[in-house]
């Protein structure tokens, strides 16, 4: 007996071919298999005599009785055709379906399923009808140069297809062997499907790990899980990756399961904490050099302020005591009036002397607020250097300094009670002025 059987996304066609003298024996191979297709859905199967249709069937025992008129020599066929065009994707022969050797192309397929049915329905291995439902999964993003992306869904959706398909030993395996292999994809650097399915790893140097079995893949299933889970628990996907092709890339073996062992698992936790620990110990690095900085400006702010109330203070002190000695001395000391308190050459004395003492006031009061405004673009820069390390949140509570702030206030106050002084010293210019003006 000749039997071919074709099984796809689409259809699944069956046929068994014989000659008539060997119908009771082939008829007894056939029923069985018969009969477990039937407990999937109903059927009908086409039978055939030397290549003339006969009739549809729907029971193998009627088979015998429409082949008494050929002879023993006239060859009989059996055909059985199913198109899956409904929501319910229906496995017939899950060896036959998933041939293939390509693991990629097998994760395609499962991924069409997937995509393009609702439900899975099959036999287990005690030959009783079982049905999943597919849950919606996220695509497959993965590059073929996958230095950067994110770890995707597929190795635990896969693996909670090979748990609810447990009851059937071929297609437990088969998601399990799919799980490991789009693993493998996730965490590698770079892979090859054109000759061997090859997988290579960029860290300490660069490691290849070439061709791999589907045996290597199933015995490995439960560490990449452990694996799997632990890069996916937080927001260190990135580092935690780093950390596994780094490990990996110092391997001395290029066999799978002495790759991902369990000591693996235990190098991977413990680097990652002392990689968390080192990141926290720069992490406060970088916030007291920060904070460092903060102080800094503060002090050059205060001294800016300091510096600059010094001179308005000097310049002051030295209007006064110019008016005091030149004007009021002189007329105690002359018994003056105040008709000849002032001349002219006392006036244009007096005008010039203002004039400088002015001109420095303006020039401190320029330089204090180019100083001011490069404390204000300084921090900025700073903000900017560290925006990477440390949240816009940390770096807007750390600048909000309140002895900066005061040091910069200060500097507008002084700006301020700086243009009142300006003004009194004009006012008394031009009382000068207008007694000299009126002197005869």
């Amino acid at each position: 007996m000749e039997q071919v059987i074709e099984e796809d996304l689409n259809s699944f066609n069956c046929s068994f071919t014989f000659e008539n003298s060997e119908q009771k024996r082939s008829l007894n191979d056939i029923s069985h298999k018969l009969e477990r297709y039937k407990k999937l859905c109903d059927l009908k199967f086409n039978l055939y005599a030397d290549g003339s249709h006969i009739c549809s069937l729907e029971s193998i025992e009627d088979v015998a009785e429409e082949l008494d008129d050929y002879s023993n020599d006239a060859i009989i066929k059996l055909t059985l055709n199913y198109a899956k065009e409904s929501n319910t994707f229906t496995l017939f022969e899950p060896s036959y379906f998933i041939a293939t050797d390509a693991f990629e192309s097998k994760r395609l397929l499962w991924e069409s399923v997937i995509s393009n049915f609702q439900e899975l329905i099959y036999l287990d291995d005690n030959e009783i009808k079982q049905s999943i439902e597919f849950t919606n999964n996220k695509a497959n993003n993965i590059s073929s140069l996958n230095k950067f992306n994110d770890i995707d869904d597929k190795p635990r959706s896969f693996s909670l297809l090979s748990n609810k398909t447990s009851n059937n030993l071929i297609l437990s395996n088969e998601f399990k062997v799919i799980s490991s292999f789009t693993f493998m994809k996730n965490i590698c650097s770079e892979y090859d499907f054109n000759g061997y399915e090859s997988f290579s790893f960029e860290g300490y140097s660069n490691f290849l790990l070439p061709k791999i079995s589907e045996s290597e893949l199933l015995n490995c299933n439960t560490n990449f899980l452990v694996i799997y889970d632990w890069l996916t628990q937080d927001k260190h996907v990135i580092a935690k990756l780093g950390i596994l092709r780094n490990i990996l890339s110092l391997s001395k073996s290029v066999d799978l399961e002495v790759c991902f062992n369990n000591d693996l698992i235990n190098a991977l936790f413990s680097n990652f904490q002392i990689y968390l620990k080192e990141n926290i110990s720069q992490y406060f690095d970088v916030k007291n050099k920060v904070s460092e900085f903060i102080f800094e400006l503060s002090n050059k702010s205060s001294g800016l302020l300091e510096e600059y109330v010094s001179k308005a203070k000097n310049i002051l002190l030295a209007v006064l005591s110019y008016f005091f000695t030149v004007v009021v001395l002189t007329t105690i000391d002359k018994n003056n009036t105040v008709n000849t308190m002032f001349s002219l050459e006392l006036g244009g004395l007096s005008l010039i002397f203002i004039g400088a003492a002015l001109f420095l006031v303006f020039e401190s009061r320029k330089e204090l607020t180019q100083k001011s405004y490069d404390i204000v673009e300084l921090m900025t820069e700073i903000k900017a250097r560290y925006n990477l390390t440390l949240s816009q949140q940390e770096l807007d509570e750390m600048f909000n300094s309140p002895t900066l702030n005061r040091s910069m206030e200060r500097i507008k106050v002084s700006k301020f009670h700086h243009g009142v002084g300006v003004i009194l010293v004009l006012i008394l210019l031009a009382i000068i002025l207008g007694i000299c003006k009126n002197l005869p």
